[in-house]
């Protein structure tokens, strides 16, 4: 049963004092980029920030097995992705992982150290899918580059050493959407078979109708105001808010869906749409586990670097995932 949360004592402190000591000093730190973002007059400039902060939060290098940038085929032209594989001569599991970023910034280097952290702790392979950002490639691109991504893998080339019957997705953020987002499509237009999806603060409703907007909507790095922001430039002209490829907390195909794992940050505004998701997951028959990590802003789990409780996030995520394949072993 999927766990359930009730309201913890301190919840009506000030913001920042409901801060864990760690997110409180990243907070602090992550203040100068914040000002640099809202100076920025391009997504090229906003990138150029994200990304040279980014580093600084990320988990240390690690070397695997093998790693090859590949290019996948679409109907839009090569879609660059970066394949990790953590066994240097046995087959392995795959997850198809979208980086986070509001549908705008981000890419495979942002995310490359993180990959090889999930694909180590996991044993099972990392596809790090560089999909194409808004707003110059507004809705719908994203969404099938990432649906494009995990055919292939249904179909990966037997050098890659993949077990193609099942695959996971998953991702952070807008990589969490994207996940989600393609499963639905994959199980309803007839795969390939997903052993589970794994999502990170995903934003799944983009009426940005839930309460947390308003609790939780100022007073940390991420903000309502940069949801909107983020969520209007990945719109383009798209229009219908309930689209279930933008959101799919309105499909009606969740029942659908694999095993589920759903960590969200405590001091996110993301969060109540996500727990939503959860939770209507489950009432579909969906096996879902809900993980709330308190003390944290939206964006702890990329910072596992410097965050303890984002190294557990992410250890919890790729736990996760091999257990679902040894579930899946023992099954068959």
């Amino acid at each position: 049963m999927m766990q359930q949360k009730t309201h913890r004592a301190g919840e009506d402190r000030a913001p920042l004092e409901r801060l864990e000591p760690e997110s409180r000093r990243l907070f602090e730190s992550l203040q100068a980029r914040d000002r640099l973002l809202a100076q920025c007059d391009t997504p090229e400039h906003k990138r150029e920030v994200f990304e040279r902060f980014q580093l600084d939060t990320d988990p240390p290098f690690e070397d695997v097995a093998e790693v090859n940038d590949v290019e996948i085929p679409t109907a839009a032209g090569p879609l660059k992705s970066r394949l990790y594989h953590p066994h240097a001569e046995d087959k392995a599991h795959c997850l198809a992982w979208f980086h986070g970023g509001g549908h705008v910034v981000g890419d495979l280097e942002t995310h490359d150290a993180l990959c090889r952290v999930i694909a180590n702790l996991s044993g099972c392979a990392v596809l790090n899918v560089d999909y194409r950002l808004a707003p110059e490639h507004p809705f719908p691109a994203a969404f099938e580059d990432a649906v494009a991504a995990v055919r292939w893998l249904g179909r990966a080339p037997p050098e890659y050493r993949l077990y193609r019957q099942s695959v996971s997705v998953g991702g952070s953020s807008a990589g969490g959407n994207l996940a989600t987002a393609a499963a639905l499509e994959l199980q309803r237009s007839g795969g390939p078979s997903l052993l589970c999806q794994l999502l990170v603060y995903p934003p799944v409703d983009a009426t940005l109708s839930n309460e947390t907007y308003t609790t939780l909507g100022e007073g940390f790095s991420f903000t309502a105001k940069k949801r909107r922001w983020s969520r209007d430039q990945y719109l383009g002209a798209h229009r219908d808010l309930e689209d279930p490829r933008l959101s799919p907390a309105f499909s009606t195909l969740l029942s659908r869906l694999p095993r589920t794992l759903v960590i969200t940050a405590e001091l996110d505004p993301l969060r109540g749409e996500a727990e939503d998701y959860a939770r209507r997951l489950e009432e579909a028959g969906v096996d879902v586990t809900l993980r709330r990590y308190a003390g944290v802003m939206h964006g702890f789990f990329s910072q596992s670097g410097y965050l303890s409780r984002g190294k557990a996030a992410v250890a919890e995520l790729a736990a996760t995932l091999k257990r679902s394949v040894s579930v899946q072993a023992e099954a068959a």
